[in-house]
């Protein structure tokens, strides 16, 4: 898919005085992929966003991420579920985790991964899942040529978790999950 958009704004640095209107041009790309396997799954889709402001260029918007999942089916009561995905997102102007002096966006950077195998035990379901996540925070101009550095803010997080689930004809199913995730910051 594809979609293309416009944006106007009539205050578009986000400032309690000195307002100032622009437009931007705003895309938004995207795809998506789905087996069609008789066993097994693969799905898998790509997203970006671009907007960029006519007047303004400093003043631009980047997100993106891709994402995929395999289900690979071991045998009849029992699958194992891998996935893996890397987002994009900006953080903007105006937003309460940027500094009243920055002068642009924060880029900031996840890149996980995930694998879980799945029993079905009769009534009672249970999975074991391990995972991995990298999280990045991107610097960010500031007014008078300066930078705010936020690498004191990059973590990795691991998981660790455990779940049962009672099976029932119902559309609510109850579990049970036991999950630990610690975050690793790279600075204390």
């Amino acid at each position: 898919t594809l979609e293309i958009g416009s944006v106007v704004s009539s205050n578009v640095r986000r400032v309690p005085t000195g307002n100032q209107a622009d437009a931007a041009i705003r895309l938004r790309p995207s795809l998506r992929i789905e087996s069609d396997w008789v066993r097994h799954s693969l799905t898998g889709s790509a997203s970006f966003e671009a907007e960029q402001f006519v007047e303004n260029k400093d003043i631009k918007t980047l997100a993106g991420g891709i994402q995929s999942a395999l289900r690979l089916d071991i045998r009849h009561t029992t699958r194992a579920d891998l996935d893996a995905s890397y987002s994009a997102t900006s953080t903007e102007l105006g937003s309460s985790q940027l500094p009243a002096t920055a002068t642009g966006a924060r880029l900031d950077h996840v890149i996980a991964t995930n694998a879980a195998v799945t029993h079905d035990f009769g009534g009672l379901e249970g999975r074991l899942r391990l995972g991995v996540s990298r999280n990045t925070f991107g610097d960010v101009d500031l007014t008078g040529g300066g930078t705010e550095d936020n690498s004191d803010r990059n973590y990795t997080q691991l998981t660790f978790a455990a779940r049962a689930a009672l099976r029932t004809d119902t559309i609510l199913q109850p579990f049970a999950e036991l999950a630990y995730e610690p975050r690793l910051h790279d600075k204390s």
